[in-house]
């Protein structure tokens, strides 16, 4: 990978208990660090049918990759190869506007001379809102928390979630990654959006005890309903 190849957000909703084939695949194509979620969905019958799902119950998978391994991911699932076809669900690929570097260089398996200080790699969006996801170690959700709204955030939603495949890192950084995360979820304007990330990054990154994950996705509009 090099310093300036996109990194991507794969987001998999599957039936219950399918989560994990489609980790193990994932480990195939290098991409190793996952969050997965259990929901329920509204889906009538025939819409599940269409999408190949047997029940409304849902295993909810975030994956982080750089470009080139999603690429090669979307290209074995056009081309129907091998365990890919057993799989049914719904696959979203997200542009990462802004990540924690180390987060990043481990995503892609980067030689370590790529990670520069745990700052922020961030790409300028073109959009004037973004969505801020945080994966914390559930003990330290109340200081993150605290911590954006000082920075600018005005509210957030949590979601308890878990991370898979954690021992990779400890395998190349020697960092022991805490299993259950909760995410929060934050929807901010552009302007405040970096100091959020940075702040939170600085006080909670993956090299201390909350071992926080920091992203930004761009969100083409914002609406009140």
């Amino acid at each position: 990978m090099s310093r300036t190849e996109a990194m991507k957000l794969l987001v998999f909703i599957t039936q219950r208990g399918d989560g994990r084939k489609w980790i193990r695949l994932l480990t195939k194509h290098q991409i190793m660090y996952h969050l997965q979620f259990h929901a329920r969905g509204t889906a009538s019958s025939a819409m599940l049918d269409i999408l190949g799902l047997e029940n409304s119950d849902k295993d909810v998978t975030l994956s982080f990759a750089c470009e080139t391994a999603a690429a090669e991911l979307v290209r074995a699932f056009e081309e129907g190869a091998g365990a890919v076809t057993s799989l049914r669900g719904i696959l979203l690929l997200l542009p990462i506007s802004a990540m924690s570097r180390l987060m990043a260089v481990m995503s892609a398996q980067a030689a370590d001379e790529m990670f520069q200080g745990g700052k922020l790699q961030v790409k300028k969006s073109e959009y004037e809102y973004s969505l801020v996801l945080i994966a914390v170690n559930q003990e330290y959700i109340e200081q993150v928390m605290q911590t954006a709204k000082q920075a600018g955030a005005t509210g957030a939603t949590v979601i308890r979630a878990r991370l898979e495949d954690s021992q990779h890192a400890q395998k190349l950084y020697g960092i022991s990654l805490q299993e259950e995360k909760d995410i929060l979820v934050i929807m901010t304007p552009g302007a405040t959006r970096d100091a959020i990330m940075e702040s939170v990054n600085e006080k909670f990154g993956l090299r201390t005890k909350a071992q926080a994950i920091v992203l930004s996705l761009p969100a083409d509009r914002v609406m009140k309903l």
